[in-house]
């Protein structure tokens, strides 16, 4: 009688493993949205004080979203 209830156990314990195994390995695989940014870097203004570095931080930001995908 214990043989048959630990063949059972083992048999259910087995199962078990085997599902959760295989779940963890499922992927869903969803087509992804395109993703968009626009980024402007303005320096020089006509009738104010132009900005130092917009330009070269609007080319920081563009490759940083172009590395996350965008």
């Amino acid at each position: 009688m214990k043989r048959v209830k630990l063949k059972i156990g083992m048999t259910l314990a087995i199962c078990f493993g085997m599902v959760f195994t295989g779940v963890a390995f499922v992927q869903v695989t969803a087509d992804l949205p395109e993703k968009y940014a626009l980024v402007i870097g303005i320096s020089d203004y006509q009738l104010i004080n132009d900005l130092n570095y917009c330009d070269d931080d609007a080319r920081d930001f563009a490759n940083y979203f172009s590395q996350k995908g965008f």
